[in-house]
């Protein structure tokens, strides 16, 4: 369960990280648009860089982040990336729907629907694994000699 979630959120952080990029393409001109099947571009070594980030972050949330504490990072992250899939439907919808912004907006839509119903099945999962751990935890009383 904990390596779930901490999956989910480290796949949901790359795509932060990679439409993100897209995002501040489209508005500050960053990168120059690709011409053909280029495998040296900036936006696809940032896609690639993202996912080796997001197998290093999964492991540090596995090790460093409790059951509790991951189901509220992840529904930080897919409301982050149902941000930025706001972004993209307002500018899609500004510019008269060009085809650029279409395959974006229909990948992050893609994405964003699949995170969203990952994540609630793992939060519910977790939740009901917290309780049930805290059921279970003895109780202690006060200390003898104190």
């Amino acid at each position: 369960m904990h390596e779930s979630l901490a999956r989910a959120i480290s796949i949901m952080a790359a795509a932060l990280v990679y439409f993100g990029s897209w995002l501040a393409n489209l508005f500050f001109g960053i990168f120059p648009p690709p011409t053909g099947v280029d495998l040296t571009h900036p936006q696809l070594l940032i896609g690639i860089a993202s996912l080796f980030g997001a197998l290093a972050l999964t492991r540090w949330l596995v090790r460093n982040v409790s059951l509790a504490r991951l189901v509220r990072i992840a529904t930080y992250t897919s409301g982050g990336l149902a941000l930025v899939l706001g972004v993209f439907l307002a500018l899609f919808v500004l510019s008269g729907g060009s085809p650029e912004l279409a395959a974006i907006v229909v990948g992050l839509t893609a994405s964003w629907l699949a995170a969203v119903v990952w994540v609630g099945l793992l939060a519910r999962r977790a939740s009901k694994l917290i309780a049930r751990t805290e059921e279970a935890a003895p109780t202690r009383g006060p200390r003898r000699g104190s």
